[in-house]
């Protein structure tokens, strides 16, 4: 399943080959994604924190750094990047050693545009479900921290009118416990305030 992006995907490309480096930005470019390129390392960690890419594209051997370190620095700025290595030297162990940092695919040079593109697809539709996880996850953060801290009693039910939960004023109104609110029903629990707001006037 392909995720629709409102904008090109950012991509950013680590290869010490200017020809190969140009020859995949121009392929991701008329594909519709945003790459940028880096001929070492340091070049790329430069770019990774400015532009936050989606995916990186790493060539194992650099002048500066070996690539599976790259892919740890990259991991260590953004946990959501995408890392995807470009080799022409591919062996067990430097495929076993991009397992351990999370890399997504490992393409051996000179690798074919429409293998290129399907790693580069399928890993742009993994960082979008994951960065539609943690934008999930944080809004429901925020939310709770709302509704733990709010001065109004608040309730929320399932479709049965069951109560799910409740913040710390709702316990507060109706005297009871959260375990207790969780196992009654909103009806219940306000005929029960309404009839002890009775008794009180």
């Amino acid at each position: 399943m392909r995720f629709a992006s409102p904008e090109p995907l950012p991509i950013l490309v680590v290869d010490d080959d200017r020809q190969m480096l140009r020859t995949i930005a121009d392929i991701l470019r008329l594909s519709g994604y945003s790459p940028e390129g880096a001929l070492t390392a340091a070049q790329g960690l430069e770019l990774a924190e400015r532009v936050h890419p989606a995916i990186a594209l790493v060539d194992l051997r650099l002048p500066d750094m070996d690539g599976i370190e790259l892919v740890g620095r990259l991991h260590a700025l953004s946990e959501l990047t995408q890392v995807v290595i470009l080799t022409g030297n591919a062996s067990v162990e430097s495929a076993v050693r991009a397992l351990r940092e999370q890399s997504y695919d490992y393409l051996i040079k000179p690798v074919q545009p429409e293998r290129l593109l399907d790693s580069v697809g399928r890993a742009g539709d993994r960082w979008q479900r994951r960065n539609a996880e943690v934008a999930m996850r944080d809004s429901e953060e925020r939310l709770r921290r709302i509704f733990e801290h709010v001065s109004d009693a608040l309730l929320i039910t399932d479709d049965s009118r069951h109560i799910i939960d409740a913040n710390a004023a709702a316990c507060e109104l109706t005297g009871l416990r959260i375990e207790q609110l969780q196992s009654a029903s909103l009806s219940e629990v306000l005929a029960d305030a309404a009839a002890e707001a009775g008794r009180d006037s």
